[in-house]
C-alpha cells in the first residue's frame, strides 16, 4: 500500500532488514516504508539527528544483492507502537542522492 503524506513524495510501504553503520557501530533496523528521497526504520537502537549513516537495506535477498546507500538522520522519536518492545526507536533517514529504482525494487518484493 501507498502512502502519501504532508512529508514529501510517494512512500511505498515495505518491510525489510536494513543494516546500519555509523562511527564504526552496526545494527540492524527494519524498513516501515520507502521514497526515493529516505526511509524509515524501526530500530533497537537510538540515532541522533544529523548522524550520518551507511544503510544496506535488503528489499529482495533472494533476487537481487541489497541496495548500499548513505544518509543523514533527519527525524528520530520513540516508536508509540511499541514502546517497550523489540522496536522502541523510529529513525528517518534522508539518503544524500535520490534513488527513484529503489521503490519500483520494492513495489516489484511486495
Amino acid at each position: 500500500m501507498a502512502v502519501i503524506d504532508r512529508r514529501g513524495p510517494f512512500r511505498q510501504r515495505g518491510w525489510f532488514a536494513v543494516r546500519v553503520a555509523q562511527e564504526g557501530d552496526e545494527s540492524t533496523t527494519v524498513a516501515q516504508n520507502v521514497s526515493e528521497g529516505g526511509v524509515l526504520l524501526v530500530s533497537r537502537t537510538p540515532m541522533s539527528v544529523g548522524d550520518t549513516v551507511k544503510l544496506s537495506l535488503h528489499v529482495n535477498p533472494a533476487n537481487e544483492p541489497p541496495w548500499m546507500l548513505r544518509g543523514r538522520v533527519v527525524r528520530s522519536d520513540d516508536n508509540k507502537a511499541d514502546p517497550g518492545g523489540l522496536w522502541p526507536h523510529k529513525v528517518a533517514v534522508a539518503f544524500d542522492a535520490p534513488v527513484p529504482a529503489l521503490v519500483e525494487s520494492v513495489l516489484a518484493a511486495s
